[in-house]
């Protein structure tokens, strides 16, 4: 029997690799060579050439069946046996692993159809046989007896029971993976292939049950894989790492048949005189007389007040963002409050309608203050990740701390379960991400993407980014600033278009139509006319360029500041996490004085046009814009702005969402949009005029220059101001600089003389 499960074992962990390929092997690599009493002895029989032998003798002695394989690379005579258990019940793990032994022997023994029909009859009983035999083919028997035994109705009831695995029942963490493999099937097998639990999943679920000390020292391993996971856990096993205490708490949480398991003394203790025992927290050291806690937990029931309290091995925070009478806010869930309260002036803020209570109410909050409950109020709190409008009811508090609580009898009436591991509610089959202080940067509830360096985006982000998105328009008009342009001179510019290669003719039409389309130009018929021409971007798109080089020599300069990149990078001082925002066609977002939009004319092929939003190529369109960006975000010191390019930093995760919060709020009240495909959300690494910057600090970008740079040794006074001039880019990187490069900065003037030495090679 052990001979026979070790032929299946090695068979199947090798099936996808050596053994289908056609290429001969030994035997031996694979099991040892089965004897021939290893073939028909015990309760097996085995069936070859379409026949079963000793047939009769083997139904009489047992219910399992040895089936010899067809793998290539064995004789005929040495082929592996593989054998399989008779479907006698309809169990679900019974018919989860029979499933599964039944598709490995198919393809080690390379049936056809009909034999594995024949063969499925003689696996089965005959009423189970009976439920399938209708279908045509073996694989569709399959299919029905997985559809039958594992209906898609009960995959709840499968994940429930996983969610309700705790390591705490089993004796070691192989009993409880055995036994959370078995339940994980039983979902999966309710599911289609599309819709299996993901592997990110199911850790999530096996990480549930585990001790907080399990789960402590997988979040220092940064350990994402239930495999590494069990040898961890292994190792604190062995070497008893797992502190009774916790093991004492944790039983708290399931009942125990005997006063041994429920940590209570048992009847030899008390004959010994161990009486201290304390009902109340489940386990020794006290009695319940004399227990503090019991007492003011009996004291605060006798009064007419209730509890807000943390509760123990819970996230201190949990919030989630909804809409409550049509304002987008958010919800702090605490499962140690049994009501919905609110502050009086939040439910102003929400203009929510206040009934007066008919009675004098007392709540006593967790910082054992005592408040008084001015009245209800009746709403709608409407989930938009869901599209769900639920009724509540909050009691309206005169003063509290946190502005709205959300309460468990809420919850459990709305039959809204929280999934502590997962950072997760569900509604019915429905999942929402909830936000708490630690779930936003803290492994594992965020898992740090290596490639990208960036955190998964936190629900109330999404949710914001969703509304911003619906309430802007497609190109956005920054409120109250115009682009002026101002002559010193009243001299008429005319310049003869430039020639337009035939091959991009069409696309230059295209261009031009969709300008006009989207109102940033106009048909003119202006004086001051500047040639354009078109260019191609990285990303394969043409960009209409106006020379203006005519119409900025007789404009007046603008003197408004441009920051200094220096400036904007070197403040970033203990700054963790970054999100940075492309605008939607920055300088399009800025009309052009009505007075003077015919002097941005330009010719083309097609007539002349006019901009009534500002282009690019003018001598003070970028101080226009960064003066528009400074009045709306510089007020704001967690933001850095220079033009375009916008830097949201913050020393922590809850700091950065409340930070991306209020930007995205500004802009939208300002009519600015962005490009939300192009923005970078909550990144522990930012790529920002240059520089990478992280939590460690900032560091040049290195990729591209050294890309483009040929590295050859200077053979004339140009080729090696080129290269001081690159060198002199890492200045604030590189110690010393000046002094390490003087040879070389010594030949650069006129009156040096050019000659490369061993020194300068050295540099």
């Amino acid at each position: 029997m052990v001979k026979q499960k070790f032929y299946l074992n090695q068979m199947i962990s090798r099936a996808g690799h050596d053994i289908l390929s056609s290429k001969s092997v030994s035997h031996t690599d694979y099991c040892s060579k089965p004897t021939e009493k290893d073939y028909l002895t015990s309760c097996f029989f085995i069936y070859q050439n379409g026949n079963f032998s000793n047939n009769d003798q083997a139904k009489q002695q047992g219910d399992s069946i040895k089936f010899r394989g067809k793998v290539p690379g064995f004789k005929a005579d040495e082929q592996p046996v593989f054998s399989i258990s008779m479907l006698t019940n309809l169990t679900p793990s019974v018919v989860s692993k029979w499933i599964h032994n039944y598709d490995h022997l198919k393809l080690n023994c390379n049936w056809s159809d009909e034999q594995a029909m024949s063969i499925m009859r003689s696996i089965m009983a005959p009423d189970i046989f009976k439920l399938v035999s209708e279908e045509n083919t073996a694989n569709d028997m399959l299919v029905l007896l997985q559809k039958t035994v594992f209906p898609k109705n009960h995959y709840l009831s499968h994940r429930e029971n996983l969610e309700k695995l705790r390591y705490l029942q089993f004796k070691n963490i192989k009993s409880y993976l055995n036994k959370f493999e078995e339940l994980l099937e039983n979902a999966n097998m309710c599911l289609d292939p599309e819709e299996l639990i993901k592997d990110r999943e199911a850790f999530d679920l096996f990480h549930m049950g585990l001790l907080n000390t399990h789960k402590r020292t997988l979040r220092l391993q940064d350990c994402r894989n239930i495999d590494k996971a069990v040898l961890i856990i292994e190792g604190l096993e062995s070497n008893n790492d797992i502190p009774e205490k916790e093991k004492i708490i944790e039983n708290k949480k399931f009942k125990f048949s005997s006063a041994e398991q429920r940590n209570e003394p048992t009847i030899k203790d008390k004959k010994k005189g161990k009486y201290k025992y304390c009902a109340y927290h489940k386990w020794g050291g006290h009695t319940s007389v004399d227990c503090t806690k019991l007492k003011e937990r009996k004291s605060n029931l006798n009064s007419n007040a209730f509890t807000i309290k943390e509760v123990e091995m819970v996230p201190e925070k949990l919030s989630i963002s909804c809409k409550l009478n049509n304002h987008l806010t958010e919800l702090t869930i605490d499962t140690g409050s049994s009501e919905n309260v609110l502050s009086y002036s939040k439910a102003k803020e929400l203009n929510l309608c206040i009934k007066k209570s008919q009675t004098n109410t007392i709540i006593q909050v967790a910082s054992s203050e005592f408040l008084n409950v001015l009245g209800y109020a009746d709403t709608i709190l409407y989930l938009p990740e869901l599209n769900k409008s639920l009724p509540i009811t909050f009691k309206i508090l005169d003063k509290f701390v946190d502005d709205i609580i959300l309460g468990v009898k809420f919850l459990s009436k709305n039959k809204i379960d929280i999934l502590f591991s997962s950072n997760t509610i569900r509604l019915g089959e429905n999942y929402i991400q909830l936000s708490s202080p630690f779930s936003n940067l803290s492994l594992p509830d965020q898992e740090i993407l290596e490639k990208t360096k960036c955190l998964l985006i936190d629900s109330r982000v999404k949710l914001h980014v969703d509304d911003f998105i619906k309430s802007s328009k497609t190109l956005g008009e920054i409120n109250n600033i115009e682009h002026e342009i101002n002559l010193t001179t009243d001299a008429t510019i005319y310049s003869k278009p430039y020639p337009v290669p035939l091959s991009m003719l069409g696309q230059f039409k295209v261009k031009v139509q969709e300008l006009l389309d989207k109102g940033i130009i106009r048909k003119s018929s202006s004086t001051i006319v500047s040639p354009c021409f078109l260019i191609i971007k990285k990303t394969g798109d043409l960009r209409l360029v106006i020379d203006y080089r005519k119409l900025n020599s007789i404009t007046q300069k603008s003197f408004y500041p441009i920051p200094k990149l220096s400036d904007q990078v070197y403040s970033l001082k203990n700054c963790i996490i970054f999100s940075k925002l492309d605008l939607n066609s920055g300088y399009y977002q800025i009309k052009v004085k009505e007075s003077d939009i015919y002097k941005t004319a330009f010719t083309t092929p097609f007539g002349t046009f006019e901009f009534t939003r500002m282009p690019f190529g003018l001598t003070n369109a970028p101080r226009t814009f960064q003066r528009a960006m400074n009045d709306i975000l510089c007020h704001l010191p967690y933001v850095r702005v220079y033009l375009d390019d916008i830097l949201i930093c913050s020393k922590n995760s809850n700091e950065h969402i409340k930070h991306i919060i209020e930007i995205l709020k500004i802009l939208l009240n300002n009519n600015v949009t962005i490009n939300v495909d192009k923005c970078e959300w909550c990144r522990t690494e930012v790529e920002y005029l240059g520089y990478i910057i992280d939590g460690e600090g900032i560091r040049p970008v290195t990729s591209k220059l050294f890309k483009d740079i040929n590295f050859k040794t200077p053979k004339n006074r140009k080729e090696l101001q080129r290269l001081v001039g690159f060198i002199n880019w890492f200045r604030d990187f590189i110690p010393n600089l000046s002094s390490r490069i003087t040879c070389l900065t010594r030949m650069t003037g006129k009156n040096s003389i050019f000659k490369w030495s061993d020194e300068c090679q050295k540099v």
